[in-house]
């Protein structure tokens, strides 16, 4: 497993672009990538999976699909 902490914030955007092509990568060859991350749409299009913790408790978590798809939950919670 690999945890990651906010990889793209303060990186340029090509950076991040090419983070996220390695992360694919990595995902693809079978490996579990734990990402917290506040680029919300560049994080849901990584995750099969997305979970929402609001001051310690879990509101929310789905599909990474389902959320992008769930603009209120974003509003609410991701600022979007």
């Amino acid at each position: 497993m690999i945890l990651l902490d906010e990889p793209s914030e303060g990186i340029m955007p090509v950076l991040v672009e090419e983070m996220g092509v390695l992360f694919r990568r990595l995902r693809d060859e079978g490996k579990t990538l734990l990402l917290v991350e506040q680029n919300v749409e560049w994080a849901l299009g990584l995750a099969d999976r997305a979970v929402i913790i609001d001051q310690g408790e879990v509101v929310h978590q789905s599909s990474a699909a389902a959320l992008l798809a769930d603009k209120d939950i974003q509003e609410r919670y991701c600022a979007v």
